[in-house]
C-alpha cells in the first residue's frame, strides 16, 4: 500500500474536496431549480448523499486496490469529477422534457419521473467526490478526527462561497471555476507520473476552460414547452431574451415581447392587462423568476396617458376602493413594476416598493435603454432590496395601501416546487404585521392566481379573517371585499382596516359592472368559481359555521403558520382514495412525490447500496455486530440531516429567505462540527463518554426550542449582520456536539475491525439520502417544531448505541467500548 507522505496534505484534500462537492450541490440545486417549472430541487442534497453511500459500497470491495496507487487514484478520481459533472450538466440543461399539468395521477408521474431520472445523473459525480473522502476516513495511518474536520469546514466554506460565486460571475462559471479548482489542487498535492492519468487530467481541465469560454453554447438550456424561455428559442416567434442575472435568492430574466402580442379576449389572465387594447400594447417586456414566476413591464415615458387603462386591471382594485386622496402605498415584490405604476397612476404621494431579489433591481437600474428609468427615477419611487416583512418590522411608516400581487418564493429554496416551498408571506403572523402597518383608512390588496376548484385565496381569506378577529373586529365582512379575475384565474382579497363604506362599496361595484376583465364576489354572482367564496365569508357571522365549512371543504384551508409556513400544501393522504370529483380533479402532489421519491431512492440505496453491503459483509468478521452498526451510522445519519432540515427552516424567515437560510445554517453546523471532529477525543475523553455529549445535545437544542426560537421574530429588526451573527452563536454549540459522533464510531471501528469502515460510510450514506425526503413531509404534514423535536430522541439512541458496545456482540476490553 502507498502511504500518504503527510497528514496535512490529506486534510487539504479533504478540505478542497468537501468545498467543491457542496458548492457544486448549491450550483446543481440552482441548474435544476431554472430547468424545471415543477421540479424537486431539494432532492439534489438526497442525490449527494447518495453518491457518498454508493462510494462506501465501492470501497467496500476495491479499497486495498485504490490504495496502492494512491496518487493516481486520487487525481483520476478528481479529473473525474470535473468530466462526469460538466457531462452530466451538458445532457441535463439540453434534454427536452414536456410541461405536463398534473390533472391526472398519471400526468403528475409523468411530470415527476423525467425530472427525478434526469437529476439521477448528478449522482455520478458526486460518487467520486465520495471515493476520495472515503479513501482519506478509512486510511487507518490517518487521524479520522481530524480527516472529518477538514471535510466540514470545506464544506462550510463551500456554502458561503457559492452565493459569491453566484453573485459574481454567476453559477455554471462558478461552478467550473471551482470543479477545475479542485482537479488542479488535487493533481498539485498528489503528482503522477502516469501518462493515462495526466492525459483523462489534460482533457478535463481543457474540457472545463472550454466550457467556461464558451458557456452560452455549453450550457444552452433547453427549456419545458411552453415556459417563458422556451418561447425565447422559438425562430421568428418575436420573443426575445434580453438579459439574465443571478443572484443568491433566485435568476431573473428580461424578455422581450412580440408587439400586439396580449388581448384580454384570449389571454388567460384579462385581469393582468383589462380591456384597454392600447395599454396591452404598452406591454412590451417581461421578467420572470427561474423562467416561472412572470411579471409584465409596461412602457412608461412619465405620464398618465403612455399607461392610461392600468386602471382597470386588477392591480388597481384597491385604488378603486379607497377614500384616500394621494395615498401612500406600498408594494412588497416589485417585479416590472406593474404595481408601483399602478400607484403612480392614481397619484400616490410616496410608493416604496420592496424587492428581494438584487437581479430584479440591477436590470430595473441598469437596463441601457430608458424603458425603466422613467419610473425608477420618480422622486415618488423608493425601491428597497429587502425581504418584504423584515422591512415593515424594522420601519414605523403606516400606508395607506399595502399590495402583495402573486408574491412567492417558488423558486430557489430546497423545496422549490411550490408545494415544497416555505412562505412566509401568507401566515398568520404575516398578515397580522400588515394590518398594524395600514392606517385607520388603510386597505391590504392580496392578489394570487387560482385554480379550480379554489384553495389558494380561501385559504388567504380564512387567515385575513382570523387576524381580524384577533383584533377585536365583530364584523369581518364588513372589512372584506374581493374581487376576481372574469375567468376566476387571479383573485383580489381587499381588507380594510375600518369598515368599507357604502360609497366605497357602491364605487367599487360600478367599477366591476364596466370593466369586463374583473368581477366582484357577492351574493348577486352565481359563477361556479365564485360560491365558495360566497359561501365563505357568509360563515364569518357564525363562527361554528365557518369552522364546520373548513372541516367540510375538501382541502386544507385552514391558516398556516411562521412554524407552518406550507402555504400550498393542500391535500391529504386520504385523497388517494377519496372519491370526490373535485378531490379527484386535483392529485396530491405532496404524497405523490414524497412516494415516488422514497421508491426511487429507496430502490437506488437497495439495489446499489444494501444488497451489495450484505452480500460483502459475509467475509468479514462474524463477531461483529452489524445491526448495531446500521442503528448507530443510520441514527446519526437521520439525526443530523433532520436537525440540519429543522434549522434551515426555523431560521429561514429570521434571516430574510431560505436560501440565506441554507448558507448560514448549513455553513455554522458544518464548520462547527468539522471542529467538534477534531476535538471529539478531547470533548468524549472530559464528558467520561459520548453517550453524555447526546445527553447534552438534547438539552441544549431542548433549551434553544423552548427559551430561544420563540424569540426570534422580535428580532428581526436587527442588523443583517447582527441576524447573522446571532444564528451562528445559536447553532454553533448543538452542531459541535453533532460532530462528535461519527468520527468517534469510526476511530474506534478502525482500531479493531478496519475493512468496516466502508460499509458503515455506505450505512450512513443510506439514511442521509432517505431523511431529507421523510423530514420535508413530516415538517409539512405537522410542522417544523415537531420535526426538529423528533430528531432529539434519534441521538439519544446514538449515545446509548454508543453507550453498550456498539461494534462487538460481546464486550471485550480495550477498544470496543467507545
Amino acid at each position: 500500500m502507498q502511504k500518504l507522505s503527510s497528514t496535512y496534505r490529506a486534510a487539504v484534500l479533504a478540505f478542497i474536496c468537501a468545498f467543491t462537492t457542496l458548492a457544486v450541490q448549491i450550483f446543481v440545486h440552482r441548474i435544476v431549480t431554472v430547468k424545471l417549472l415543477n421540479n424537486y430541487a431539494f432532492f439534489v442534497i438526497s442525490l449527494t448523499m447518495l453518491g457518498f453511500a454508493i462510494s462506501g459500497v465501492i470501497l467496500t470491495k476495491y479499497r486495498a486496490k485504490l490504495a496502492r496507487h494512491f496518487n493516481e487514484t486520487m487525481v483520476i478520481l478528481a479529473a473525474g469529477f470535473v468530466l462526469s459533472l460538466l457531462i452530466c450538466s451538458f445532457i441535463f440543461v439540453r434534454t427536452s422534457l414536456d410541461y405536463q399539468r398534473a390533472a391526472t395521477y398519471s400526468a403528475l408521474l409523468i411530470s415527476i419521473l423525467p425530472s427525478i431520472g434526469l437529476g439521477f445523473l448528478f449522482t455520478i459525480p458526486f460518487t467520486l467526490n465520495g471515493l476520495i473522502l472515503g479513501m482519506l476516513l478509512s486510511d487507518p495511518l490517518l487521524p479520522t478526527k481530524n480527516i472529518y474536520g477538514y471535510d466540514l469546514i470545506g464544506s462550510a466554506m463551500g456554502a458561503v462561497a457559492s452565493l459569491l460565486f453566484i453573485t459574481w460571475i454567476g453559477v455554471e462559471i462558478g461552478m467550473i471555476g471551482v470543479s477545475l479548482l479542485f482537479c488542479v489542487t488535487t493533481l498539485t498535492l498528489y503528482p503522477t507520473k502516469s501518462r493515462f492519468v495526466l492525459s483523462i487530467t489534460i482533457v478535463a481541465i481543457v474540457f472545463a476552460i472550454t466550457s467556461v469560454l464558451m458557456p452560452d453554447t455549453f450550457f444552452r438550456y433547453s427549456y419545458l414547452k411552453n415556459s417563458p424561455m422556451y418561447l425565447t428559442q422559438i425562430k421568428d416567434s418575436g420573443y426575445k431574451l434580453l438579459r439574465v442575472e443571478w443572484d443568491p435568492v433566485s435568476r431573473i430574466e428580461l424578455m422581450t415581447f412580440p408587439v400586439n402580442t396580449l388581448d384580454h379576449k384570449t389571454y388567460r389572465f384579462p385581469s393582468l392587462i383589462g380591456p384597454n387594447q392600447n395599454f396591452a400594447n404598452s406591454i412590451l417586456r417581461q421578467l420572470t423568476q427561474n423562467n416561472f414566476a412572470f411579471t409584465d413591464a409596461p412602457r412608461f415615458d412619465g405620464t398618465k396617458k403612455s399607461i392610461e387603462g392600468i386602471e382597470q386591471t386588477i392591480y388597481a382594485s384597491a385604488y378603486q376602493a379607497s377614500s384616500v386622496n394621494h395615498p401612500k402605498a406600498l408594494t412588497i415584490g416589485v417585479g416590472g413594476g406593474m404595481d408601483i405604476l399602478t400607484a403612480l397612476y392614481f397619484d400616490s404621494s410616496s410608493i416604496t416598493g420592496v424587492e428581494i431579489n438584487p437581479a430584479t433591481l440591477k436590470i430595473l437600474k441598469s437596463v441601457d435603454d430608458d424603458y425603466f428609468k422613467p419610473w425608477v427615477n420618480d422622486p415618488r419611487v423608493k425601491l428597497v432590496h429587502a425581504e418584504g416583512r423584515r422591512y415593515l418590522s424594522s420601519h414605523h411608516d403606516q400606508y395607506d395601501i399595502i399590495q402583495l400581487s402573486g408574491v412567492d418564493t417558488y423558486a430557489g429554496t430546497l423545496g422549490a416546487v411550490n408545494i415544497f416551498s416555505e412562505n412566509y408571506l401568507y401566515t398568520t403572523e404575516a398578515v397580522q404585521l400588515y394590518w398594524e402597518k395600514l392606517t385607520p383608512e388603510g386597505i391590504l390588496n392580496v392578489m394570487r392566481l387560482e385554480h379550480y376548484p379554489p384553495k389558494e385565496m380561501l385559504r388567504y381569506l380564512i387567515t385575513a379573517r382570523k387576524v381580524l378577529r384577533n383584533n377585536g373586529i365583530s364584523n369581518p365582512p364588513e372589512h372584506i371585499a374581493i374581487v376576481s379575475d372574469i375567468r376566476g384565474n387571479f383573485v383580489s382579497v381587499l381588507v380594510k382596516k375600518t369598515p368599507f363604506t357604502h360609497e366605497e362599496r357602491k364605487r367599487l361595484r360600478s367599477w366591476t359592472e364596466n370593466n369586463p376583465t374583473v368581477t366582484i364576489i357577492d351574493e348577486n354572482e352565481s359563477k361556479t368559481f365564485i360560491k365558495p367564496f360566497y359561501a365563505l365569508v357568509q360563515s364569518f357571522d357564525e363562527p361554528s359555521a365557518e369552522k364546520q365549512f373548513i372541516e367540510d371543504y375538501p382541502f386544507r384551508i385552514y391558516p398556516t403558520t411562521d412554524d407552518t409556513p406550507f402555504f400550498f400544501y393542500f391535500t391529504h393522504w386520504s385523497h388517494f382514495f377519496s372519491k370526490d370529483p373535485w378531490v379527484k380533479a386535483v392529485p396530491a402532489v405532496m404524497e405523490s412525490s414524497i412516494l415516488v421519491l422514497l421508491v426511487l431512492s429507496g430502490l437506488a440505496c437497495l439495489i446499489c447500496i444494501f444488497i451489495p453491503l450484505k452480500l460483502l459483509s459475509t467475509k468479514l468478521d462474524p463477531a461483529i455486530s452489524y445491526r448495531k452498526c446500521i442503528y448507530y451510522f443510520s441514527a446519526i445519519g437521520i439525526g443530523f440531516m433532520s436537525i440540519e432540515l429543522a434549522l434551515m427552516q426555523k431560521f429561514s424567515l429570521f434571516l430574510g429567505h431560505p436560501n440565506y437560510a441554507i448558507s448560514v445554517v448549513l455553513a455554522t453546523m458544518l464548520l462547527a462540527s468539522g471542529l467538534g471532529s477534531i476535538f471529539s477525543d478531547v470533548i468524549v475523553a472530559r464528558l467520561k463518554g459520548a453517550h453524555i455529549v447526546a445527553l447534552l445535545l438534547v438539552l441544549i437544542l431542548g433549551l434553544d426550542y423552548f427559551f430561544i426560537f420563540p424569540k426570534l421574530p422580535y428580532l428581526t429588526l436587527l442588523p443583517d449582520i447582527a441576524r447573522f451573527s446571532l444564528s451562528v452563536l445559536i447553532i454553533f454549540l448543538p452542531a459541535f456536539l453533532m460532530g462528535i459522533f461519527f468520527p468517534v464510531a469510526i476511530d474506534s471501528i478502525k482500531q479493531s475491525h478496519p475493512q468496516l469502515i466502508p460499509w458503515a460510510w455506505g450505512v450512513n450514506g443510506i439514511f442521509s439520502v432517505m431523511a431529507p425526503i421523510i423530514g420535508m413531509a413530516l415538517s409539512m404534514y405537522t410542522s417544523i417544531s415537531t420535526l426538529l423535536l423528533l430528531s432529539l430522541p434519534i441521538y439519544l439512541i446514538a449515545g446509548l448505541l454508543v453507550h453498550t458496545h456498539l461494534i462487538t456482540n460481546r464486550a471485550k476490553s480495550g477498544n470496543q467500548s467507545l
